[in-house]
């Protein structure tokens, strides 16, 4: 939760990982802790959650982190992308750096409970497919790493994506939020096409974290 009264869910476009890199750090940093069991176990809940939201339930053939969206005054409900009636009245965008911060922190994960092997692979599959998203095991078939795989997405005129740099990525519809959208400029205006195609720094940061907990050695696929 966001908050004590527990009306707000933690959910983010970028950071969705960032509470479990924390604990993970806090492990590392304080093993002999008297907490860091407890912190261990909270960790372990959260990803285990993670990943029963997103098995559970049908209509995602990409694997896709589903969130926890719960905002005051609505239903809570579990869905692939976050509203667009949120708390900055206009902030919502493809989610490139949420799932590469979520890779990142299964993969880090798996160093902390490595006696555990099955909730190990479960964690490795959750990851792959949020990384394969990114790379363009997705929809649009699109790589969103420009300069690598295809159908790179291209930002307004004047302001080309840089090589190897990681755009804003898939958002839900438009017009219709139980829809998917990833539109170019040309189908849009610049008052929106942000959204998309646009390149942003926390994209980028998390996946090339998310790579780094890669195995030593590892190929392109976990075994």
């Amino acid at each position: 939760w966001a908050d004590d009264a527990k009306t707000r869910s933690y959910f983010h476009a970028a950071e969705a990982g960032m509470p479990y890199v924390a604990l993970l750090r806090f492990i590392e940093v304080l093993p002999d802790c008297a907490a860091s069991e407890s912190v261990r176990q909270a960790l372990r809940r959260g990803l285990r959650h993670e990943i029963d939201i997103t098995t559970q339930g049908e209509n995602n053939p990409f694997g896709y982190p589903r969130q926890q969206v719960q905002i005051p005054g609505q239903p809570g409900r579990v869905q692939f992308f976050i509203p667009h009636d949120n708390e900055s009245g206009y902030w919502w965008q493809g989610e490139n750096a949420r799932l590469a911060s979520l890779a990142c922190a299964a993969l880090w994960a798996t160093q902390q409970f490595a006696d555990d092997a099955a909730l190990c692979a479960e964690l490795r599959v959750y990851a792959q497919a949020a990384l394969d998203w990114i790379f363009g095991f997705n929809p649009f078939d699109a790589c969103m790493m420009q300069g690598h795989g295809h159908h790179n997405p291209r930002y307004e005129a004047g302001y080309w994506n840089a090589p190897g740099g990681v755009c804003n990525g898939i958002t839900s519809g438009l017009a219709d939020e139980d829809d998917i959208d990833f539109k170019s400029p040309s189908e849009t205006d610049p008052s929106q096409s942000w959204r998309w195609s646009e390149q942003w720094l926390p994209h980028g940061a998390w996946l090339f974290l998310a790579l780094a907990q890669r195995p030593s050695g590892a190929n392109t696929a976990f075994a």
